[in-house]
């Protein structure tokens, strides 16, 4: 190239600027176009520039077509293709087209124009091919990735949901309908937040600005039908990037756990109702582990043994237990962890009997078979003359 100063290549003209300098110039410059090549060519057909890195990618010589009439020094396969784009460029429009190399590998996007002159009449054309194999390869990726994602979405029994950062619905899939009443076009354009019921609208405001700081958030709340009922939905949400980095968009999954969330709700009023049976019951009870210990008791059960509820806590069904009981209780525990709830026996110590100096007394319950009745004393006298009082033994087991 030959040498010019940087003024003289910027303006491509003035005071000492030779006309073959400035066309070696721009033919230097436009063999260099990245991914893409130029053509230019006159009324006559002729080839007056070719430039372009795609030439050689094609194996194409630039120096073989420069000068040549386009259906002289193209093949005639190729002619055909380029006739009527170089014909239209030539009436004064402009075409766009699209072609493949002849192996299928690469593929260009060919662009035909007119060259005019200053007085606007059109002296010749222009032919600017661009290669875009990645760029559709992408686009294909794209939309294989996004076919498949709605195929899923619209088969789900679930629902999909996209929304902008501020979220604005883009895209509901399909399955919303079965779920919650609405089609996808009442939605679309409108805000996600609208659809949560209002005690957990905080909530979905903290999730979002989440996801929009790069996390991912799931939980449970309940969603608007379109009748105007509530919904239990599971949600997890996660943030879609661009390839900057920033967040473009939110996508969540939605599960429909309407049922689970009311059999929850149905048990955990059951075990609350039971517990108010069981603190209101006159019969000692207890709640324990598989292991025996003790996790819950009522207070007919601290009046029977004579310890407080703090104390019961800290101790096992076998701390309780008479020493002679011990393996057979051991033993019962083994069989309530692997069956339904059952009754057994043993005798159980209160505080009292270990203030006495004699032997302690106990009271054993028939079988098996809750304590209607027990053949041992109500009390027994100690060496010390102290005379406490046994409670009856009533202990049960049952699986949580």
């Amino acid at each position: 190239m030959p040498t010019t100063s940087p003024a003289t290549w910027l303006a491509l003209s003035g005071p000492g600027t030779r006309p073959e300098d400035v066309v070696s110039t721009i033919r230097a410059a436009l063999a260099e176009l990245p991914a893409s090549s130029i053509t230019v060519f006159d009324r006559d057909l002729r080839h007056l520039l070719v430039r372009g890195t795609i030439l050689a990618t094609g194996g194409v010589d630039p120096e073989q077509l420069e000068g040549g009439l386009a259906p002289d020094v193209l093949d005639p396969d190729v002619w055909a293709f380029y006739r009527p784009l170089y014909e239209t460029a030539l009436s004064g429009e402009q075409t766009t087209a699209d072609v493949s190399s002849v192996d299928g590998l690469r593929h260009y996007k060919i662009r035909v124009g007119p060259v005019r002159s200053r007085s606007g009449a059109t002296v010749g054309g222009v032919v600017i091919a661009t290669d875009i194999t990645e760029e559709r390869a992408a686009h294909l990726a794209l939309a294989v990735s996004e076919e498949r994602f709605r195929l899923l979405a619209e088969n789900s029994s679930d629902m999909v949901m996209r929304t902008t950062p501020d979220g604005v619905i883009e895209w509901v899939s399909p399955s919303i309908s079965k779920v919650v009443g609405w089609v996808p076009e009442e939605l679309v354009g409108t805000r996600s937040i609208d659809l949560a019921h209002p005690d957990y609208v905080a909530g979905v405001r903290s999730a979002t600005s989440a996801v929009n700081t790069g996390a991912t958030v799931s939980g449970r709340l309940q969603v608007r039908c379109k009748d105007g009922s509530y919904r239990w939905m599971s949600r997890t949400m996660r943030p879609l990037f661009d390839d900057g980095g920033e967040v473009v968009s939110r996508v969540s999954g939605w599960h429909d756990v309407q049922r689970e969330v009311e059999a929850e709700q149905a048990l955990a009023a059951s075990e609350s109702l039971f517990r108010l049976a069981m603190d209101a019951s006159a019969i000692g009870m207890y709640f324990g582990t598989l292991e025996g210990r003790i996790t819950h008791v009522n207070q007919a059960l601290c009046q029977l043994l004579g310890y407080s509820a703090a104390e019961l806590l800290t101790m096992s069904f076998l701390d309780l237990t008479h020493p002679d009981d011990v393996e057979a209780s051991r033993a019962g525990i083994g069989r309530w962890a692997g069956s339904s709830a059952r009754w057994s026996t043993s005798r159980w110590r209160s505080p009292t009997s270990r203030r006495c100096s004699g032997p302690p007394a106990t009271s054993r319950c028939s079988p098996r078979t809750p304590p209607t009745s027990c053949s041992a004393p109500a009390s027994t006298a100690c060496s010390s003359g102290c005379r406490p009082r046994w409670p009856r033994c009533w202990a049960g087991s049952r699986r949580p």
